[in-house]
């Protein structure tokens, strides 16, 4: 087995060529990197009497789909088509589920491009990849837990995927981190919101270990990209390693921020 090359003390995984095209997501929004109120106004929806609840992942994975809703005659958005669609917890999630997708295809040179439609109970993001569905409450209750992917478990992007978008986020944060002096006119934005980001998407990747697990399950693997980090990073899928993970990125903000205060 090929070694691992390591940046900066974090280890990139044998087999990153593709997945290191995520390069390609300049945020989880998509919408521009100001952060969550960046994103597109949420309609507003009755969110009462709902849970966070862990959901385990479907046979096929990223195949899942959902009925879409009875034609309300607008002709975009879920709950306009008549077609089985998949959807998303979150616009992040869609967004960074379509990069994936674009990533794996060796022929492309850039990222997709997307647009949103609004239907009577949910956003379209449309690509030339194809098209998820977002609801307005599961966006809207997301948003209000602080939930940056949504709430339970992926459908759409498995454990060794979330990992590889950990390291990304993670790496880049390193990177503007060890460049910051906070000389005027500075960012530190891309600092604070890359090591949030690593944080958030290792967590997701925590959410497939099932209770009491020292490991994350086969059956969270299903993306070729996601079976061949399983099979070539074993170290890293165990729930010690990804907590350290995850202690590690929160730990190195609170660092940052204990150094040049609260922005």
């Amino acid at each position: 087995m090929a070694q691992a090359k390591s940046v900066g003390g974090l280890a990139e995984p044998v087999g990153f060529a593709r997945a290191s095209r995520l390069g390609w997501l300049c945020s989880p929004w998509g919408f521009g990197i100001a952060g969550w109120g960046s994103g597109p106004k949420v309609p507003k929806q009755s969110c009462t009497n709902i849970v966070e609840r862990r959901v385990p992942p479907l046979a096929g994975g990223h195949n899942q789909v959902v009925k879409a809703w009875p034609s309300s005659g607008r002709g975009s958005g879920f709950g306009d088509r008549s077609e089985l669609m998949l959807t998303a917890r979150t616009l992040a999630e869609a967004t960074i589920y379509l990069s994936l997708v674009a990533a794996s295809d060796e022929a492309r040179h850039g990222p997709p491009e997307t647009s949103l439609t609004e239907g009577t109970q949910a956003w379209t993001l449309h690509s030339e990849l194809g098209d998820v569905a977002v609801r307005y409450q599961s966006e809207d209750v997301s948003r209000r837990l602080g939930r940056v992917y949504g709430l339970g478990v992926s459908q759409l992007i498995d454990a060794g995927q979330w990992i590889m978008i950990s390291q990304t986020f993670a790496r880049r944060a390193l990177e503007a981190d060890m460049a910051y002096t906070a000389q005027p006119g500075q960012d530190r934005t891309t600092v604070e919101l890359n090591w949030e980001f690593a944080a958030e998407t290792v967590v997701e990747a925590m959410k497939f270990l099932p209770e009491g697990a020292g490991r994350l399950p086969a059956e969270a693997f299903w993306s070729e990209l996601g079976e061949q980090f399983a099979r070539e990073q074993p170290d890293r899928i165990t729930r010690a390693h990804l907590v350290d993970d995850y202690e590690y990125y929160t730990g190195t903000l609170e660092d940052f921020r204990q150094l040049y205060g609260e922005a």
